[in-house]
């Protein structure tokens, strides 16, 4: 009876037990899943830092659109007729020059180096230490490698000549590809615009911008 017993408890240890064959098999297991989440976090790893720096410049360039759309909304028209001519007795020569001889809004073709568009707006962010208050003369340029978009922003009585040298630039982003503007006369677009040739400012302006890395592509 006791031998029998003692048979008993040795076939339930066995059943109690793991076998190298199953041991096996769940550290197979276990390799594989381990294998699949890791798979996932480095393939949602490297798609973040891909993407990153895509972000980035998505970012940026939807910031400059939004700022610039709402500089142009604000455009300055100039006087009217009777308010010029009521102004004009209480302005020096000079002043008037500086006043109503330079175009109010001016476009062209974005090349390196030169200033490609200027205009006169009540919406300017501040570009330097002081507050601008009532109108500004904003102008944007890029630099001479053809790559960064540089800003300045200066009050409206200043200095209006297109003098790059004078004007506190400062950058807005780098990593420009192209950037094309066209103005909408209400019958056409066309590529470059000067308000005193035609005597208002454009109906509608269209920006295509396209910003490139080495990582992210355009």
């Amino acid at each position: 009876m006791a031998k029998l017993l003692e048979n008993k408890v040795m076939c339930r240890q066995k059943r109690l037990a793991f076998t190298i064959l199953e041991i096996l098999v769940a550290l197979s297991m276990l390799v594989l899943v381990l294998g699949a989440v890791y798979g996932s976090y480095k393939a949602v790893t490297e798609s973040t830092a891909r993407c990153k720096p895509r972000s980035i410049l998505e970012q940026q360039a939807r910031l400059f659109l939004q700022r610039l759309t709402q500089q142009i909304r604000c455009c300055y028209a100039g006087r009217s007729n009777g308010s010029v001519e009521s102004s004009l007795k209480r302005l020096t020569e000079k002043e008037v020059l500086r006043q109503e001889n330079p175009s109010l809004f001016v476009g062209k073709d974005a090349s390196s180096g030169e200033t490609f568009l200027r205009f006169v707006t009540s919406a300017a962010t501040p570009g330097g230490k002081h507050r601008l208050g009532g109108l500004a003369i904003v102008s944007y340029r890029l630099d001479e490698s053809g790559t960064t978009l540089l800003c300045s922003v200066r009050r409206y009585l200043d200095r209006l000549e297109n003098d790059n040298d004078g004007y506190d630039w400062h950058p807005v982003f780098g990593n420009v590809e192209t950037i094309v503007l066209e103005y909408f006369d209400g019958e056409q677009w066309l590529e470059e615009w000067d308000s005193n040739e035609r005597k208002c400012l454009p109906q509608a302006v269209s920006i295509s911008l396209v910003l490139e890395t080495e990582d992210t592509g355009p």
